[in-house]
């Protein structure tokens, strides 16, 4: 159980190599927040009180000084993160924004060909040959194994490598966990267990809100193109039936709407048609099933307000409870953002494929009434309210009630 008291920023200067030095913000700090993504650049941001303007002229905030943060309770802290100072902008509230240590490989443009070498290969050369990573800090799955004749770089090593994972059905990050080049690992095992409640108080999340059509299902998607050796116009297909899908839910096929009957589920399924050039039936199967698969993996949407956790990241899985039989289940963090502000709260960006078929029989006890409507029975889930009532005198005194989270009364025999 964590020991939630009051929220702690700890924040270091890395001066190289000389002795890194721990800085003491005092009653400076108004604000920090980190956000953890699962594609791309990390980002910090540091909100100071600059009352006298006196950090104006501190050299320990200038752009590119590197800093290790770190957030959390005294009895738990998050993992360091390494940051570099990007921007820093205000007057009275001198913000300090900050990037992820992705931002080492974004420094210099390079203009380059690859030759015959697959993306992974790619990923590799960067990783192990320009980086001089060491092997336990680097994770890298091969997408399709297709070796690419030539692959043009006019990108830094950030930005090439991000648009190539992208293009390629992965996400591609450089942090403390290491560089990763792969695609999601949506069947992972959940790393904790979250649990909603309609009531505040109750439960892990504080607010749950819905980010996408629930209605919406993908169904296929079709790609057109020409084969450019003999000039066929073509057209390939990818569904759930063809296509490697390591999802957390299960998806519809797409029925003809003319013709089709009964299920709406089905009916409401959609197609993507996209236009290819210049590629073969294989080449356009391969995309056809990236497309279908990185298509499911939006369906749904939520983003979950939680009371603050620095164990909270990105990339992991955690299993929904409590928001009823058609959402609950698995979920992908996409993102994660840490935000502390007097109080300290997450926000858990997460995606599913698709949603477990919506049951015909409901289950009475695990109905979503059921659940959010049953009686607090746990006392620690009780708060004293202090009111003020007619006396047998006739004098207002102070009385102590027991509340639930509702603000029900309750009688209950541990009165203070």
């Amino acid at each position: 159980m964590l020991d939630r008291g009051d929220p702690v920023v700890a924040v270091e200067l890395i001066e190289g190599d000389g002795p890194d030095e721990f800085i003491d913000f005092g009653d400076r700090l108004a604000a920090f927040d980190y956000e953890d993504v699962d594609h791309g650049k990390d980002s910090c941001n540091i909100l100071l009180r600059n009352w006298n303007l006196s950090l104006l002229e501190d050299r320990r905030f200038a752009r590119g000084q590197k800093l290790r943060v770190s957030w959390g309770y005294s009895g738990g802290m998050a993992p360091p993160r390494d940051v570099v100072i990007k921007k820093i902008h205000g007057l009275d509230l001198l913000q300090i924004a900050c990037e992820g240590k992705v931002t080492e490989l974004d420094q210099e443009v390079k203009v380059r060909a690859w030759e015959q070498m697959t993306v992974g290969e790619i990923a590799a050369e960067i990783a192990f040959n320009e980086q001089n990573l060491d092997g336990k800090f680097v994770h890298i799955v091969e997408p399709d194994g297709i070796t690419h004749e030539c692959i043009n770089q006019h990108y830094s090593d950030a930005r090439f490598l991000a648009k190539l994972a992208r293009d390629h059905g992965c996400v591609f990050c450089f942090n403390h966990t290491g560089f990763h080049f792969h695609p999601r690992d949506m069947a992972a095992a959940p790393r904790k267990v979250l649990i909603y409640r309609t009531d505040p108080g109750r439960g892990d999340i504080i607010k749950l809100v819905p980010d996408s059509d629930f209605s919406r299902s993908i169904g296929k998607v079709v790609i057109k193109s020409r084969d450019p050796n003999t000039g066929e116009e073509f057209e390939v297909e990818a569904s759930n039936q063809d296509t490697d899908r390591d999802g957390l839910g299960k998806a519809w096929e797409v029925g003809n709407p003319a013709t089709v009957s009964g299920n709406l589920a089905k009916r409401n399924a959609t197609a993507i048609t996209r236009y290819v050039s210049g590629a073969t039936k294989d080449q356009a199967k391969l995309e056809a099933q990236k497309r279908f698969k990185l298509a499911a993996q939006f369906r749904f949407k939520l983003t979950a307000y939680c009371h603050g956790d620095p164990v909270h990241s990105a990339r992991n899985v955690y299993e929904l409870q409590g928001a009823g039989q058609y959402l609950e289940g698995n979920y992908y963090c996409k993102r994660a953002k840490h935000s502390i502000k007097g109080s300290y709260q997450t926000e858990l960006y997460l995606i599913r494929d698709s949603a477990l078929e919506a049951p015909t029989i409901i289950d009475p006890e695990k109905s979503n009434a059921a659940i959010n409507d049953q009686e607090v029975v746990d006392d620690s889930l009780l708060r004293p309210v202090v009111v003020w009532e007619d006396g047998p005198d006739g004098q207002p005194q102070q009385v102590i009630q027991w509340r639930d989270s509702r603000g029900n009364i309750v009688d209950t025999p541990a009165q203070p």
